[in-house]
Formats: C-alpha cells, structure tokens, sequence
C-alpha cells in the first residue's frame, strides 16, 4: 500500500501543491510513517505535512463541493421557483383545497359590456340565458355573435368584435361539444384579440326542449372542468347553467 499512498497524495494535492508544497507529504514523510508488525507504536505528533494535507483535502474534496452544489441548486431552485405560474391543473385543485373553496359558481364583480360567443351555433337563445348571465355571471351581454361556425362572414365578424370587448368574452358551449384542440384555438384567438387581462369565462350548457338551456350533466361538467383548467390562465373559469333558480 506505500505506492498506492504515495500515488493518492500526489493526487489529491494537486490543487494546492504549487502554491502550499509543504502541505503535501514526501516520499520520506510517507515512509516514515508507516508502521510494521512488531514496531512500537508511538503516540507522538506526526509530520505538520499530515494534518496540513488532510486539512486542505477535507476543504478542498469535501467542503468546497458541497458548498458549490448548495449554492448551485439554491439559484436552480430560485429560477425554477420564478419560472412558475401556478396556472397548470393541479394547482388550481390544490388552491381550492387549501382555502376549502369549490369552484366559483357565482361572479362578485360584475361586468357591463361583454361579448357573448355563441360556440357552434347552439341555438341557445339569448333572452332565455340573460337571467343567467346577469345574475349568477354578473355579465351584461353587449354583443352576442355565433362562432366556430362554417359561416365565414360570422367568424370574420366575431373577430371584429373581439377587440371591442374590453369587460370580456363569454364562451358559450354546448356540454357534448367539447373538442379539446378546436377549444384551444379558439381560446388562443380571443385570447391573442382581446388581451391577457380580459376575463373569458366558458358557459356550458345543453339544448333542452323548444330550445330552453338546460343542464349538463355530471360527465360534462368534469370534462369541461378539467379541459378549463388545463389551460393555464388564471382570468379563464368556467361556469355551468343551472336550470333550478331560471325555469
């Protein structure tokens, strides 16, 4: 083991052993301090190049790299922390836990002015939803124009009105109608015209008997609740018609 030893020191004192030789054992300093069968052990202090040399290798091999990971991951960590919005699914799950809140059936601030997108062209009319919409959304819709339509002169004309709708955008859906990727792009475009600050709030509901708003049901509802909260924007929510109070 004399090589090996005197092979180790040599490298783990390469750091220092330019600038500190007389913290890097000899060859002479290692063979006397080796100890054979049957020599007397001694307690007396060894050589001041030991104790120098395991210093600057607990420092240097042991200390300085976990001081340089700590200060890495801290900033890692910090950048990571920065680099969230909180937006994603599971945390709006986790925000209602925490403040033992269930979704928001019911807007406190109201909104005059908005814009009333008919996706589809349900055929939901608007004198039936406008109990609705005034009292459990708190909206009073300006302008209702049908959407995601294969009438091109519609679409064009609903676009135009999206850069008018400063209180924001109601999209409204049927509960079956849910098309994850035609949500997305439209959600992007009204997104991309009426600002990232404008409330866009997606209204389902059914088609009952002579056309009157109904319900969705319990399958719709959790779709339409997982799609709108996938969708990382904290002014998005979406509400659920119900028949109950608005026969």
């Amino acid at each position: 083991m004399h090589s090996v030893l005197a092979q180790l020191v040599q490298i783990l004192s390469v750091p220092w052993s330019t600038w500190w030789p007389e913290a890097v054992p000899s060859a002479d300093v290692i063979a006397a301090s080796r100890w054979l069968p049957g020599n007397k052990l001694s307690l007396d202090s060894g050589p001041a190049e030991w104790w120098q040399f395991l210093l600057m290798t607990i420092l240097l091999w042991g200390v300085l790299p976990r001081a340089l990971l700590l200060i890495v991951s801290h900033f890692a960590a910090r950048k990571a922390l920065l680099a969230l919005d909180f937006q994603g699914r599971i945390h709006r799950i986790l925000w209602r836990e925490i403040n033992g809140d269930m979704r928001v059936e019911t807007e406190e601030k109201p909104l005059d002015g908005v814009l009333v997108l008919d996706v589809g062209g349900s055929g939901l009319r608007e004198q039936d939803l406008r109990p609705f919409l005034l009292q459990r959304l708190r909206v009073h819709p300006a302008v209702w124009k049908p959407v995601a339509v294969l009438d091109s002169g519609a679409e064009q004309e609903a676009a135009r009105s999206l850069a008018d709708a400063p209180a924001g955008v109601v999209l409204l859906a049927e509960g079956w109608s849910l098309s994850p990727a035609r949500m997305l792009a439209l959600h992007g475009k009204v997104r991309a015209s009426a600002g990232i600050d404008a409330p866009i709030k997606f209204l389902v509901a059914n088609v009952g008997t002579d056309r009157r708003p109904a319900a969705a049901t319990t399958d719709e509802r959790r779709e339409w609740t997982r799609f709108v909260d996938g969708l990382r924007d904290p002014a998005a929510e979406v509400f659920f018609y119900d028949p109950a109070h608005f026969p």
